[in-house]
């Protein structure tokens, strides 16, 4: 077991420590060099501990440089330079999901220059798309845009772990011939189903539930269901998982297994047939579920519980767990990116460890009791880090919805799918309205939030979950176990003094944000080139989140209702637009108008704006922010700053370049910021 979880220490080291390719084929001819020594020393000295010591450090480092090896081949395939009308050949490997003003996929090219890597299209709505069909396109290829700001979801990993190389804007596109490939064939069957699901649920209150349950495919959910789920913690009963794929599939066995009683006898022992089926079956469903990463991990641990019934062998089942983590991150070492990879495996492990724990004199009321403790514990150092949030009565609504929900309407809602019945879709989905009206009424309660505990924290919050597992006689080891879980709950932000003002400028392609943070009170300044692309508030909504920050005390922008709503759909108030001067824990805040503000305190004057010139002959300024450059910066040339902050996009890139040419400013005292960085900057 020791040495499987050497190879996911050292997969998981070699993704967040990256070194280049020399270094990677340096540490690895170390590792062999030390596995050999390791050998050598086993077989004359016979030092047991020494040599299992070399092993497993070899086998970590060997692991270390797999990953990094893996990332550089898959950091070569992304493209870095945008490319404009370019014509290429390519199939649908995704659904196509449907976006409020577009439509997105993954695509596979064929042919060119770009041939075998996957890109993101945004595909525009008038142009319909058909799976397993080859297309001529016309596109605008951009690199995948790499975003840092504070606290965001970063999605130049995310792709990375998803194999895309591209983002692209498609023109046109023109049908040129089928494609059979496995691939296309398969998401061209679980588009079908999805169609044809999407019809035949049409007009049902949970019709993207039942279509998420039978497929795996989400975006018919809408936003408003998906917070009722994520607020009641049943959130994990919509995305399919291992719950899912393990239950459809032990139904899946029962009814194969009552169908060979009714048979004569064969040679191959029954529990052999229904091993090898329950795989295939299982396989089948992972496909068309979207092959997701916690239903790769329940697959895994599927195929190698078969494989040792087959074979008539035993392993412990945190060693079989122990061989799925590690073949997962062998296989897709770029999983650690993803949130549902450390969700699912730290809940599994969880459970797991607990029922190896289990005291077997106890009632089975009280490991109920315990079981359900844990599960409820296991997720919630892992939501506050990733959400700021979790729910607290999600032991309640699970209670009702993984007995009803998950096992009994998962293989409902795909025996129905899969038989293609109208009727009874009709009827399932129906049954659903009934079935998730006590979640609607657990609904009403909100969700716990606070600021985001650091990763030590998480970590002894989960040291104290095992000590609290653990079966062992120490004098008061719940309380300790308290201790080190609550770690979670305690969460100091440094404060800001009197006077002093922390300004922090978020990256965006298309919108200019920056917060203006006192001591006591968060101002925002957001600027775009038109009301419509508002979304572009979900850049700064999980910093605020992530710091417990509800309410914005003065706005600034020429689009106050449209930022003021946004803002209060994702729980946070914004109670007043500055229009006047405002002196703020020894901070003055001056709009000039609704696109550019004065931040002043004792020692200096901050100018934030899009670029909009200011009068030199009332105004000193010492440092300017441009959140977006909309206007004509030629003016900035005219007097001299301290610091200077300017975030651009793809439009206004050459003129940023051309401007910070032309700067006298040594690199410490200017930035430019379109390369995903967010910016802080502090007024003392």
């Amino acid at each position: 077991m020791l040495y499987y979880l050497a190879i996911c220490l050292g997969l998981i080291s070699g993704q967040i420590y990256h070194i280049n390719l020399n270094q990677s084929f340096m540490v690895l001819s170390f590792a062999i060099g030390i596995f050999g020594l390791s050998k050598l020393i086993r077989t004359f000295n016979k030092l047991n501990l020494c040599s299992l010591t070399l092993s497993i450090l070899s086998i970590t480092f060997i692991s270390f440089s797999y990953s990094n090896l893996r990332s550089d081949y898959r950091i070569a395939t992304q493209v870095d330079q945008s490319v404009s009308k370019l014509i290429t050949y390519a199939y649908l490997s995704s659904p196509v999901k449907q976006n409020p003003n577009t439509q997105q996929a993954t695509m596979h090219i064929t042919r060119g220059n770009f041939t075998g890597i996957d890109i993101s299209v945004n595909i525009p709505p008038a142009i319909s798309l058909k799976p397993a069909v080859e297309y001529k396109l016309l596109i605008n290829l951009y690199p995948i845009s790499k975003t840092n700001n504070i606290d965001n979801f970063d999605f130049a990993n995310y792709y990375l772990a998803n194999n895309i190389s591209a983002a692209a804007q498609l023109i046109e596109a023109s049908y040129i011939q089928t494609v059979n490939t496995p691939a296309a064939l398969i998401n061209k069957w679980r588009s079908n189903l999805i169609e044809f699901l999407a019809i035949s649920t049409s007009g049902y209150k949970y019709s993207g539930f039942y279509i998420a349950l039978a497929t795996g495919y989400q975006s018919y959910i809408p936003r408003e269901q998906w917070d009722m789920f994520q607020k009641t913690g049943i959130n994990h009963i919509v995305s399919i998982s291992g719950l899912h794929l393990t239950l459809v599939t032990g139904f899946f066995i029962l009814l194969l297994s009552l169908a060979l009683k009714k048979l004569p006898p064969t040679k191959i022992p029954q529990q052999i047939i229904l091993a090898i089926c329950g795989v295939i079956f299982a396989t089948g469903y992972a496909l068309l579920a979207g092959f997701g990463i916690p239903i790769q991990r329940a697959l895994y641990m599927l195929i190698i519980s078969s494989y040792l019934m087959v074979n008539r062998k035993y392993l412990p089942i945190m060693y079989q767990l122990s061989i799925c983590l590690a073949i997962s991150l062998i296989i897709n070492p770029f999983a650690v990116f993803s949130i549902g990879f450390w969700f699912s495996y730290t809940l599994i492990a969880g459970i797991m460890f607990n029922l190896t724990q289990q005291n077997y004199q106890d009632s089975k009321y009280k490991k109920l009791l315990k079981m359900q403790i844990v599960v409820i514990l296991l997720g919630m150092p892992l939501s506050l880090f990733y959400f700021s949030k979790v729910s607290f009565i999600s032991a309640i609504a699970n209670i009702w919805a993984v007995p009803v929900l998950g096992t009994i309407f998962t293989p409902t809602v795909l025996i129905s799918a899969l038989l293609h019945s109208t009727l009874l879709i009709k009827i399932v989905v129906s049954l659903l309205t009934s079935a998730l009206y006590p979640i609607e009424l657990l609904n009403n309660i909100s969700m716990f939030s606070q600021a985001k505990p650091n990763l030590c924290a998480v970590i002894l919050a989960y040291l104290g979950i095992a000590i609290f597992i653990l079966r062992i006689n120490i004098s008061h080891k719940n309380t300790l176990a308290l201790l080190f879980f609550s770690c979670i709950f305690f969460i100091s932000n440094p404060k800001i003094r009197n006077g002093t003002a922390k300004i922090i400028t978020f990256s965006n392609n298309t919108a200019g944000i920056s917060l203006i943070q006192t001591r006591t009170s968060n101002s925002l300044y957001y600027n775009n080139e038109s009301s419509s692309n508002i979304q572009a508030l979900n850049t700064l909504i999980p910093y605020l989140q992530a710091k417990n920050i509800n309410e914005i005390d003065y706005l600034v922008t020429p689009y106050f209702e449209s930022v003021t709503n946004y803002l209060a759909n994702n729980q946070i108030t914004v109670k007043h637009q500055l229009i006047d001067k405002e002196y703020l824990d020894g901070i003055y805040l001056l709009p000039l108008d609704n696109k550019s503000l004065l931040v002043q305190n004792n020692n200096s004057l901050t100018y934030i704006s899009d670029c909009r010139k200011i009068d030199f002959s009332e105004y000193k300024i010492d440092n300017i922010i441009i959140p977006i450059m909309l206007k004509n910066c030629n003016w900035i040339y005219q007097q001299s700053y301290k610091n200077l902050v300017i975030n651009g996009n793809n439009k206004s890139q050459s003129k940023i370049d051309r401007l910070f040419s032309n700067l006298n400013f040594s690199a410490e005292f200017n930035q430019n910021i379109s390369n995903g960085q967010t910016h802080v900057f502090e007024i003392q």
